[in-house]
């Protein structure tokens, strides 16, 4: 009996201290594959998740501008002298030297700032042609226009309108800006006293009335800024993470825009080039510790 139990003491094996290590350094190097799997897999989450917000970042800013620059010059003049002649006593004061719809950049030279004059669809349309001259014309409209929404001033953009067919009654087929000195809304009857600065013109029927705005576009302090000098006041942030922006017009008079803009997070080192792709400069170092990106969009500026 004693014996028999000492031959089945002796079959029972345990683990050898070697073979413990063995197991021991392959179940590390084991979990030492999955947490580099991991850590990787975690950081091009990351990058590609702070890329996606640099790129929404450009992207909100693009299309903050393209209403906007679709509509720049639009049922104005086109040349500086009949620009600065339709617009006579509002190029004053902050507007002073504006003398074209696109007033920036020059042609096929980077700026960092952009001006623009555009026109901003009212949804009021004339109903009936109009002569338009110096002297104060009236002209009908399809429904009441907000008169809190005018200062019937040449000297304030809040005074002044286009409408895209309007032409001179010489065989010149130059637009032109108008002046609002009055609106009427007595129901039935509603209409505008208008006003030009130059000339006489013809104003079609069913032609659409348009505000017009002028607007500065720039990037600071990581922010894309705008300025709207009809509400007053100076440059408002309008998107944050935006590092630069570069405006460019050719002599085919697409305007092309570039936008450099950052991810969320900022690293302990740099992670972005010093010279990235499409962009017209060098990054300082603080920016090149977000992960940054540039997006492009060009207009053909139609007016």
């Amino acid at each position: 009996m004693k014996i028999g139990l000492r031959r089945n003491m002796s079959r029972l094996k345990g683990f050898t201290l070697t073979e413990i290590l063995v197991a021991v350094l392959i179940m590390a190097i084991v979990a030492g594959s999955v947490m580099m799997l991991g850590n990787t897999f975690f950081k091009h989450f990351e990058q590609a998740n702070e890329i996606t917000i640099a790129k929404d970042r450009a992207t909100m800013v693009l299309t903050y501008l393209e209403r906007r620059i679709l509509h720049t010059g639009l049922g104005m003049p086109a040349s500086a002298d009949d620009f600065v002649d339709g617009f006579a006593g509002l190029l004053t004061g902050d507007l002073d030297g504006w003398d074209l719809p696109l007033d920036s950049p020059e042609n096929n030279s980077a700026s960092t700032t952009l001006k623009i004059a555009y026109a901003l669809p009212s949804g009021v349309y004339s109903i009936e042609s109009a002569d338009i001259g110096t002297t104060t014309s009236v002209v009908r409209i399809s429904k009441t226009l907000d008169a809190g929404n005018f200062i019937f001033s040449d000297s304030s953009t809040k005074g002044w309108v286009v409408f895209p067919s309007v032409t001179k009654r010489t065989t010149e087929l130059t637009p032109s800006a108008l002046r609002i000195t009055a609106v009427d809304n007595t129901s039935g009857s509603e209409s505008v006293n208008l006003q030009s600065k130059t000339d006489n013109y013809f104003l079609p029927a069913n032609d659409e009335l348009f505000y017009v705005r002028f607007m500065e576009a720039t990037v600071d302090d990581g922010k894309f800024k705008i300025k709207e000098h009809t509400l007053g006041g100076g440059f408002q942030p309008v998107v944050e993470g935006i590092i630069g922006c570069n405006f460019t017009l050719d002599e085919n008079k697409v305007l092309t825009v570039s936008i450099l803009a950052r991810g969320n997070k900022k690293y302990s080192s740099t992670v972005s080039p010093a010279n990235i792709s499409e962009w017209d400069g060098v990054v300082d170092n603080e920016s090149r510790k977000y992960y940054l990106v540039v997006v492009n969009k060009g207009w053909r500026i139609r007016n």
